[in-house]
């Protein structure tokens, strides 16, 4: 009888002590505070996810690894786990960092379609693993959205005009087109380029004239290019004398967007038209 009263008391004591510890040691909570857009060009775009975790604990506890999968468009592009030390204060919200960084080629290498598409959708699911008395405990995460689609303008030569051409020197006049395919318009910062014609490289430099390109829209830049005598003026005359020319134009073009200055590189080669 007495050892019977003996299993009853271990067994009560092992339940007070669990409903005790329950109480003593509880579950960090989670929720997805932000996702910031850290870079973007016609490439790759880089994400933050920034997990705010509650630890409602007196005591401090430790993260040791992070399981993620990321879907775009209802294809799996990232899945994996990350294995970092975090340490998260007792009492008090934890920020948490998960940098992401998209090969906007990887993604249109699934869905072919979305190329087309001014943003897509996301949704980033997984678990945060804690350390130490919390060992083999979830915290769960899951966060949808879209994301921009930045893609490539479609950049032509229109025609070439000679506005002056003398021995002392020549004056030109480069129209250019940009077609601009995203919800968002570009201005135009600076550019640096490089032209050239039949072959001949005649000009270079930086330009600074400011011009916008309106979004789904298409905008004409003017580049005005001055040949002087101790350059390739002599070369120029022969080239320029025609009805059309061989040109090429080289460099690359700074834009003001929403998120940030994007970089297009210029590389256009085409049968210009000459007008006089």
């Amino acid at each position: 009888m007495r050892k019977r009263w003996s299993l009853f008391l271990a067994i009560g004591l092992l339940g007070w002590s669990c409903v005790g510890l329950n109480k003593l040691v509880q579950t960090p909570t989670l929720q997805v505070d932000d996702v910031a857009v850290t870079s973007l060009d016609f490439e790759k775009i880089g994400l933050d996810f920034v997990f705010r975790v509650h630890n409602p604990n007196t005591f401090a506890v430790s993260l040791s690894a992070l399981d993620y999968t990321l879907v775009v468009d209802g294809n799996t592009v990232l899945a994996g786990q990350e294995n970092r030390s975090i340490t998260l204060a007792g009492r008090q919200d934890n920020l948490v960092h998960f940098p992401v960084a998209l090969l906007f080629s990887d993604i249109r290498r699934f869905v072919s379609e979305n190329e087309n598409m001014d943003s897509l959708s996301y949704r980033l699911s997984g678990s945060l693993a804690p350390a130490g008395v919390l060992s083999g405990v979830k915290i769960p995460f899951n966060k949808s959205g879209r994301v921009p689609n930045l893609r490539l303008p479609r950049l032509s030569l229109n025609y070439l005009q000679i506005r002056n051409l003398t021995f002392s020197g020549a004056d030109l006049l480069l129209v250019i087109g940009l077609q601009n395919p995203n919800s968002v318009p570009f201005k135009i910062a600076k550019w640096d380029y490089s032209l050239s014609l039949a072959g001949q490289a005649l000009a270079s430099g930086v330009s600074q004239k400011p011009a916008e390109i309106p979004a789904h829209g298409l905008g004409e830049i003017e580049l005005p290019v001055s040949i002087d005598p101790a350059g390739a003026l002599s070369s120029a005359v022969s080239v320029l004398m025609g009805q059309s020319v061989q040109a090429a134009l080289n460099g690359k073009m700074e834009l003001a967007t929403p998120f940030g200055e994007v970089v297009l590189p210029l590389d256009a080669q085409t049968t210009l038209k000459i007008i006089r």
